[in-house]
């Protein structure tokens, strides 16, 4: 009887400990399956080198264009000097390797989406035989109207295993937004990077909605006044936004514009509506410094208004 008491009280004292083991490790398994908070990668998310152009030895420029209403066209331009040539190929020729990487996420809310919208990657063989000076390409994506997003671009030099991050502003909000026009040079046959022109520089302004008939140009003399110095922690004055004069022209994506005079170009199909495209002539000189007037402004954030 007494063996059997004894036994007893051993099976109870076991079982007792086996209960509480699979209560630790039930314990363990529900902590385990409970979802964490994601931590910030602080090392990706470091953006210093966007402000930081020796950081790279790419520089590419880009451009886009809103073609329907499902489909917009990212127009990359990369200096081939940057890029690295040698012969290790099947050709014994000299050739670079770039590739062109992107994805898009949908601004939801002024937030990036924690889905990918689009995304794609594709590779270019330049051969030095037959590059110029500029490398333009171009990749399609998938946008909806009525939307925002951010394009991230990652451009890589193959051969050289070192490449760049370039963040793109999708907006297509409305059909006057900026990247509903495309700008591009009679000279090259390229879309146009950039928004500054000499005078004596002409070009063709594309809409890629049907059923316009004319375009209307609002023309701003350059005469807007400097923001303060940050220094001086002062608000800075507002333009009144008066055109000095209105045109109005028949459309035609054929049509040849030249910026004769200095300032500001708007451009609008719907002159009653918001948006539009800015181009802009700062002078035969611009952008480098060449008489003593192109030195004055740029001292007005170097003495102070005595001086």
């Amino acid at each position: 009887m007494k063996k059997k008491i004894i036994k007893k009280s051993m099976n109870t004292e076991i079982l007792k400990r086996v209960s509480k083991l699979l209560l630790v490790l039930m314990l363990f398994v529900l902590n385990a399956c409970v979802s964490q908070p994601k931590q910030k990668d602080t090392a990706r998310n470091n953006l210093a080198f966007l402000y930081n152009p020796s950081s790279t030895p790419l520089h590419p420029e880009f451009n886009l264009y809103h073609e329907t209403a499902s489909r917009s066209r990212l127009y990359i331009k990369l200096f081939p000097v940057e890029l690295l040539f040698n012969q290790a190929n099947e050709e014994g020729s000299y050739q670079a390797q770039l590739r062109v990487h992107y994805e898009l996420t949908e601004l939801i809310d002024g937030r990036e989406s924690e889905f990918v919208a689009d995304s794609t990657t594709a590779d270019f063989t330049l051969r030095m035989s037959e590059v110029k000076n500029i490398f333009v390409a171009n990749l399609p994506l998938m946008t909806r109207e009525g939307s925002k997003y951010i394009l991230k671009v990652v451009t890589t030099d193959l051969l050289r295993r070192k490449g760049t991050t370039n963040f793109v502003h999708v907006d297509r909000s409305t059909v006057n937004t900026a990247q509903n026009y495309q700008v591009i040079s009679v000279a090259t046959g390229y879309p146009s990077f950039d928004k500054v022109f000499h005078s004596s520089e002409e070009f063709y302004v594309k809409y890629n909605r049907r059923g316009v008939d004319t375009v209307y140009i609002k023309y701003y003399e350059n005469d807007f006044p400097l923001p303060r110095p940050p220094v001086t922690n002062l608000t800075s004055p507002k333009p009144d936004f008066i055109p000095d004069s209105i045109y109005a022209f028949p459309y035609s994506d054929t049509g040849k514009y030249m910026l004769r005079r200095e300032g500001m170009y708007h451009i609008q199909v719907d002159p009653t509506q918001d948006g539009g495209l800015s181009l802009f002539n700062f002078g035969e000189n611009y952008p480098r410094v060449a008489n003593v007037n192109d030195m004055v402004s740029p001292m007005v954030y170097l003495a102070n208004s005595q001086e």
